[in-house]
This record gives structure tokens, sequence and C-alpha cells, in this order.
């Protein structure tokens, strides 16, 4: 089995002194996050966490929850992102549908009893930013066909599916993505979209793959007010939060510093784009899914406005054809292994690796 490089780790070693993660008056740099990673790897194997064990991720996004993230890879884990606007009942049931009996959470004494059966780890407790005896322990060389994450689509179609991805999935998804729309490690990426949908889980690739720093901004923030007060060249939208953004009072210079803004999730108006290129916005169309580890086509940067109303090109890694009866067909090195159920993974493909997208 072919492997590859921990991406966080060689980012460690290029872009040590970098930033990784702003967040408030955080500024963590790529070099101290490899740490951080490291000395949390070590709780999660104290806490009797092993390879190929699932663990739920049920918490804000933020630098603890990218290191947790991190540190479930680098021992072998499995991450699995839960939403957080799940109440309790649902979160249970999803757990349930993947097969996940540990859960690292804030979880309230009186809601325990739900969870019965439910390892449950506070993240307080876990995340280090020192190191301990041991550290040797890591592996940096990552098994290409690893299983890595358990993502839930949005359900927009029925009831949500619960996709397997690979670290390879994540890897070319990233490197797909930034030949397309580059991506330097003097950029910030603002994480507009939560960690528990494949659209900003995808963004925590890309920058770390490139050495750019991850924007986290505080829950009362607006987009607008986000890519004020950070020095944010790129973010992802839906249509929604592009429409926010441009009836907010944001200054030109903050505007203007933006590089690439990335808008899919569901159709946007073409007038709302063509709004958004008129102020500046560098807006640009995509077209992706949870299966395909989000993007299949995008925009590229240099495209006309007249491509606005196109879901732009087919990004490296991806294949996709249009069957007889018209529907999009997809595959690649970023698809999927399969839908959880339980402990078995359902292949999503027909003989010839194609996945129906439904579309």
């Amino acid at each position: 089995m072919a492997k590859i490089h921990c991406m966080l780790h060689e980012a460690g070693r290029i872009s040590r002194q970098r930033p990784a993660i702003l967040s408030g008056e955080d500024r963590i740099q790529y070099g101290e996050l490899d740490l951080m990673v490291s000395g949390t790897a070590q709780w999660l194997r104290q806490a009797e966490i092993g390879r190929g064990d699932r663990v739920a991720l049920y918490m804000e996004s933020g630098w603890s929850y990218i290191t947790l993230l991190f540190a479930l890879l680098r021992i072998g884990a499995v991450a699995c992102p839960m939403s957080t606007r799940l109440p309790l009942q649902p979160l249970v049931d999803q757990l349930a549908t993947i097969g996940c009996t540990k859960l690292i959470a804030r979880v309230r004494e009186e809601s325990r009893a739900a969870l019965e059966g439910v390892t449950c780890l506070d993240p307080d407790g876990l995340v280090s930013r020192t190191l301990a005896p041991g550290q040797g322990e890591d592996q940096f060389e990552i098994d290409i066909d690893a299983p890595a994450t358990i993502l839930f689509t949005s359900g927009s179609a029925g009831n949500p599916k619960a996709v397997l991805h690979t670290y390879g999935n994540h890897y070319y998804s990233a490197f797909g993505a930034n030949a397309n729309v580059r991506l330097r490690s003097q950029d910030a990426w603002l994480a507009s979209l939560p960690l528990y949908h494949v659209g900003g889980l995808s963004l925590v690739f890309r920058c770390i793959t490139s050495g750019a720093a991850m924007v986290f901004p505080a829950t009362t923030e607006s987009v607008g007010q986000a890519i004020t007060k950070y020095p944010v060249t790129h973010l992802s939208l839906v249509p929604t939060q592009l429409r926010r953004l441009l009836a907010e009072d944001v200054p030109d210079a903050a505007l203007k510093r933006l590089k690439a803004v990335l808008v899919g999730g569901a159709p946007a108006p073409l007038s709302l784009l063509q709004e958004a290129r008129g102020r500046g916005v560098p807006v640009l169309t995509t077209y992706g899914m949870t299966e395909m580890n989000a993007q299949v086509t995008t925009m590229a940067p240099d495209d006309a406005n007249e491509r606005l109303d196109t879901a732009g090109r087919l990004l490296k890694y991806r294949e996709l054809k249009i069957s007889d009866d018209g529907e999009i067909l997809v595959r690649g090195s970023v698809l999927c292994t399969g839908y959880v159920e339980g402990p078995r993974v359902e292949p999503v493909v027909n003989n010839e690796g194609w996945f129906a997208t439904g579309d």
C-alpha cells in the first residue's frame, strides 16, 4: 500500500514559522501546531484510542478542533465530524449509524444518560500544547488508502448518508483544487463553513498542503466583519452568505484583498454573481458534493464574467461524464470509499467505477 507523508508534519517542517491558525488573539504557527498534534496524539493513545477507531468530534470550529482532527489521523483513527446543530437524540442516532462509540465533546452531566454506551472525552483534557516523553511514537507516513474521516451529507435529497473518505481522498482533493486556485503561504482562508461540512473541512487540507493560514472568526462575527478584521484572501460561501456579505458595509481595502471567493452548495442567481463581480468580489462558481470530497468543477480565477453562468472547469484528479439519460457521473482519486452502515461500507460506484450523482 502506497504511503504519503503526514500533510501537517510536512507543513510544520516547511512553513514552520508561518501562521497556521488565526483566531481572535490566537496566532498559532505551523511548527507549534505540529508539536501540539504530537502531544495530543499521546493523550489520545492514553485514552485507549487507536488505529481504526471511529471517534466523533462534536464541538465548535477552532484550533482545538484542528489539533484533535490531525492527532486522530496521525494515530490512524477515523475522525467523524458531527453537526453541532444536531440535538442530542439525532446525534446518538447518527453515532449508531456509523458504529461510533467514542465522542469528543463538552457534554453536560444531565446529557450523559442519553449517551449510554458512548465513551465521552472532554477536549480540554486532550489537547496539549506541550510534548511529553514518547513523542517518537508518531507515524509521519500514512497509508494513502487508510480510512480518515466520516462525513454526513446534508440530506437535501433524503436522509443524510455517512460518507467514508480515505487520507488519499483528502490529499488529492486539496492538490487538485490548489492547482486551479493557487494558494500561497502568505494567504489566509476564512473558515466561513463549519468543519462538519465537506466545504469547510476541505479548506483545512487545502491550507495545510500550501502552508496558508486558516482563519476561525468568533461565532458572533459576520463574514464582512471577519474579512475586515483578519488578512483574509480566500473564502467559500453559499449563495445566502454571499448575499449577506454584499449587504454589509465592508471597507474597499478588505474586498480588494480577496483573491478568490468560491460560491457553491446551491445554485447562485446570475444577478447575484454579477453584482459581486461589479463590487470587486472575485466570485468563482463551483460544483461539488460530499462523496467527491467537495469540489468537482470550479471556475478559474482568470475566467471572464461570461462564464459565471457555468459551474467552471473539471479539476485535476476528477473525471466527469454525462449518461445517456442526462445524469452527471463522476469518479477519480477524490471519490469516497462508500457509505457507512454500522461496520459495513457500501460501495457507491457501478462496475466501471462511476458514481451516479442524481444531478
